[in-house]
């Protein structure tokens, strides 16, 4: 059996053209069909025909009317030829996108492309530096479309929307060029946005620019993006800026989270992940930075700061991955409460010699000092192969509380230190607490002198307790821990250091387990040297120098009968607990005084014979200085008795 089948074609009439072909969803679609460009409206009316910046911007001006819209451009390429509009400072613009508007402008992800050789900026709603009022009212979201400038020669914003409600951008692709060399590079400002409530920038792929994310908004969240040579900053921002208009009822900061991002090649100068308000404003009080669960990977060239933060009361860095060449993995300069757990860092160390610098975290070097630093559960592997200025923990500025805690720390330099903690007392610092820690550290040449050196400090605590410390160092190494009391309030105790719990393997036999010098400060109120377990170095403290004229005093809790290596002139010591030795009564002779050494007059002291006594052994005359240790028959030859004393 034979079925013919019939199929009428009819005429369409306009109206049914559009609405077939017109997604429904659109106000406005831009297309092309190869040689001309058009914009029409859902009711098919062109508004604009062959010049694709004309047909953007007169797009923007028609949907404004009736205060906004969806855009739609259509897959192809669209040659940007001249200038749109004009900002009002005189600077060309593509499209200049006016307040009150919402406004949506998506492509077909990258089969639309913007090819924008020119040196004007593409989009913009209110230029910052120039508009001095604004409604807030403005949401724009961009979306899926790719922007060329692979061609450009001079460099401009791309994406810019300031004081707006909402700002969201969503799968844009960017293609550009850079210029110069490292660390001078410059290209192109791709998505900006300055003082918006609530900004987003998701899924994006950014490629050769000089910054690629530098938003600003009371919520920012830069999420799920990719980037590859952004050569100043890589996906940045902060709240909202107190030097610029603020929406009415708000205060500078708000929340910026950084989150789950990859950057290749980035921050060739300045930072690939930061929370910057910038250096030249002051600390933002009311302000939060989270950047975690990013990855930055240096592959061609040196990244100079991979995460960083400027100015932010509270900064959170957390299970981020760092990989190759590094300046500073963790650059903070002025920010308050800094916490920097559970991320993972494989790094080396040769940096550009304009920055002649390698470090695993920076603070300070600005107007505020932070308050708190937690450096927690991180794995730290720092290979340095080059002959510049190395610290793993280095300040430009002082802390009030630095906590090292519960890391793995490897360290391979070549060069005079391995790790150095510099504490700047004399500017407040209150706490230094190191524990927990597995720590491996080769140097191959040069002088070493302390793992952990702690300088200028008047009211310091440092505590150094429970961690596990391989030192493989070819010259001399001085100690675990160095001491510098060389501040600055001439006659400060140093009151409470505490070194216990230790276990440290030295490869070369030399060294003592603390150093200590005295510069200015007058004594060191409480030094725990307790259960140090030590292989090729000594599990004492050293006096390395007493400045001229200082007679310090160091009280002492420790299980050794002699906890000091040498007693420089000058210097007493005494135990804080208890303290022991072995007394002699010499022959012909009843009693022996005890210095004790303890700080206190002893409750309880306790004496065994080593040799046979004659009579009766007690003990009398126990004064805050010593004891008398009596026998009842004088012995026929030397007489050893081993006592213990404690408060």
């Amino acid at each position: 059996m034979w079925f013919i089948m019939y199929v009428l074609i009819q005429p369409v009439d306009r109206k049914e053209f559009v609405e077939r072909v017109f997604p429904r969803e659109y106000n406005v679609m831009v297309y092309t069909d190869g040689s001309h460009y058009y914009a029409r409206d859902q009711m098919g009316n062109t508004i604009c025909q062959d010049s694709p910046t004309a047909c953007l911007q007169e797009s923007v001006n028609y949907l404004a009317q009736f205060g906004g819209g969806r855009i739609f451009i259509r897959r192809g390429v669209y040659n940007i030829s001249g200038s749109g509009s004009y900002l009002p400072s005189g600077e060309p613009v593509v499209v200049n996108i006016p307040d009150g508007i919402k406004l949506i402008i998506e492509g077909e992800g990258s089969n639309t492309i913007i090819k924008h050789t020119l040196g004007y900026h593409l989009f913009i709603h209110l230029h910052a530096g120039v508009y001095k009022e604004s409604t807030w009212t403005s949401e724009l979201i961009f979306r899926n479309f790719k922007i060329d400038r692979s061609q450009a020669s001079v460099y401009r914003w791309m994406i810019t929307v300031n004081y707006a409600r909402k700002f969201i951008v969503d799968g844009i692709e960017y293609e550009g060029v850079l210029s110069g060399t490292q660390p001078n590079f410059v290209g192109d400002t791709v998505i900006q946005g300055i003082n918006n409530i609530y900004a987003e920038v998701r899924n994006c792929r950014l490629r050769g620019a000089g910054y690629g994310v530098w938003v600003f908004a009371y919520n920012s969240h830069i999420h799920d993006n990719y980037g590859e040579l952004l050569a100043q900053e890589g996906f940045s921002g902060a709240g909202l800026l107190p030097n610029f208009n603020l929406p009415p009822g708000f205060t500078p900061g708000g929340v910026t989270v950084i989150e789950n991002n990859a950057c290749v090649d980035c921050a060739l100068n300045e930072a690939a992940y930061a929370v910057d308000y910038g250096g030249n404003n002051p600390l933002v009080p009311n302000s939060i930075g989270i950047i975690r669960n990013n990855i930055i990977q240096a592959i061609n060239y040196t990244v100079i700061n991979p995460i960083g933060g400027v100015n932010v009361d509270t900064l959170i860095i957390e299970g981020n991955r760092i990989i190759g060449n590094m300046g500073v993995a963790f650059a903070v300069s002025s920010s308050d409460k800094i916490y920097i757990r559970k991320n993972h860092v494989s790094m080396t160390g040769q940096p550009v010699a304009t920055y002649n610098q390698a470090y695993v975290l920076t603070w300070g070097g600005s107007s505020n000092n932070p308050t708190l630093i937690d450096f927690s559960d991180n794995y730290i592997d720092a290979t340095m192969s080059s002959s510049v200025n190395y610290s793993a923990f280095y300040p430009f500025g002082t802390v009030g509380s630095l906590l090292i805690r519960n890391n793995v720390l490897n360290f391979n330099y070549q060069y005079n230190r391995g790790m150095s903690t510099i504490i700047n007392g004399y500017r407040g610092v209150s706490s230094f607490v190191f524990e927990g820690n597995i720590v491996a550290s080769s140097a191959s040449g040069g002088w070493f002198g302390a793992l952990i050196l702690i300088s200028e400090n008047p009211t310091l605590y440092v505590r150094v307790r429970n961690n596990r410390v391989w030192i493989n160092h070819t010259n001399y190494p001085g100690a675990l821990i160095g001491i510098n009391m060389n501040n600055s309030y001439t006659g400060a105790d140093v009151p409470f250091v505490d070194v216990s719990n230790n276990y440290v393997y030295n490869n070369v036999n030399a060294g003592n387990i603390v150093s200590l010098n005295f510069q200015n400060s007058a004594n060191l109120l409480y030094l725990k040297l307790r259960r140090n377990l030590t292989r090729n170095i000594s599990n004492k403290a050293y006096i390395n120098s007493v400045a001229s004229g200082l007679t310090p005093n160091i009280v002492v809790d420790s299980e050794l009968d002699n906890p000091l290596a040498n007693l420089p002139s000058g210097v007493t010591f005494k135990f804080m607990h208890n303290s022991k030795g072995v007394a002699t009564i010499a022959t012909n002779t009843t009693s022996v005084t005890v210095n004790h050494g303890l700080v206190c007059t002893p409750s309880k002291v306790l004496v065994t014979p080593l040799g046979q006594p004659y009579g009766s052994i007690w003990v009398s005359n126990i004064t805050d200085t010593s004891f008398d240790i009596n026998v009842s028959t004088a012995p026929t030859s030397d007489l050893p008795i081993a006592w213990y004393a404690e408060c």
